[in-house]
């Protein structure tokens, strides 16, 4: 029989009949918490191990993101070319935190370049502003290894004016993903910069930004119409023409 001495997923083993195979697998277990341990089914899989001198066997862990929070217990299986096999399990190898978030945004339209990949920081308070009058579209978007869009979602506040409710997207790289809405500001209402927030769903401040209200100038109009308020073409004289401004 073997001896097996397991550290992460990197396995030493030793055997009385030459020529052993070696470690076999490494098999992620689960997650432990302080009173039990849970068969996880999706964690509980099996990698194969590769070695160089038939005594120290590796291999290497990729975790599904949607695995829960905890510690990882692993197993390690030896073989040896007789078929004689034994294992060792390993608790606490290492803890599975939360994967960091970074959120970008909000991406304000009319303001920020349209090409705006949704991974970059955008300046805090830009020049130009939005439209009063008008909807103007918002996104936030966020690069994390392990989102989550109904746990992990956020929103977009404002200081002034109506937000929409935000909509996911997700992106061609399964880390980004984007959220879009709107926002709109009555007519008529100050020129003095608006405060947009991102937040999480516990109120975490995500990112923020500070967005002008630009005053876009009136344009007129001059249009000739006669007594039947009938557009005309041209000035025929007689008194029948009237100029009406917008």
């Amino acid at each position: 029989m073997e001896e097996v001495e397991l550290s992460g997923c990197a396995v030493v083993v030793t055997s009385q009949k030459a020529g052993t195979n070696g470690a076999q697998a490494c098999r992620k277990r689960g997650l432990t918490s302080p009173t039990s341990i849970r068969d996880l089914g999706s964690i509980g899989t099996q990698d194969s191990l590769g070695t160089l001198d038939s005594v120290r066997w590796q291999t290497s862990i990729l975790l599904p993101t949607n695995l829960s929070l905890g510690m990882l217990v692993i197993e390690a299986i030896a073989l040896d070319e007789s078929q004689q096999a034994t294992s060792r399990i390993v608790d606490d190898v290492a803890e599975v935190v939360d994967a960091q978030a970074q959120w970008f945004g909000p991406y304000v339209e009319g303001v920020d370049p349209a090409s705006w990949s949704g991974a970059t920081p955008l300046p805090y308070a830009p020049a130009g502003g939005i439209e009063r009058g008008q909807l103007t579209s918002l996104r936030a978007c966020v690069l994390d290894a392990d989102h989550n869009p109904e746990l992990d979602n956020a929103s977009i506040l404002a200081s002034r004016g109506l937000v929409s409710h935000l909509t996911h997207a997700p992106q061609l790289d399964s880390n980004h993903h984007c959220y879009l809405g709107t926002v709109l500001l009555p007519k008529g209402d100050s020129l003095d910069a608006i405060s947009f927030e991102v937040r999480a769903q516990n109120g975490a401040l995500l990112s923020s930004r500070l967005i002008g209200v630009v005053d876009v100038a009136p344009v007129a109009e001059l249009t000739l119409v006669d007594n039947n308020n009938l557009t005309l073409d041209r000035v025929l004289g007689g008194g029948d023409e009237y100029l009406h401004s917008f």
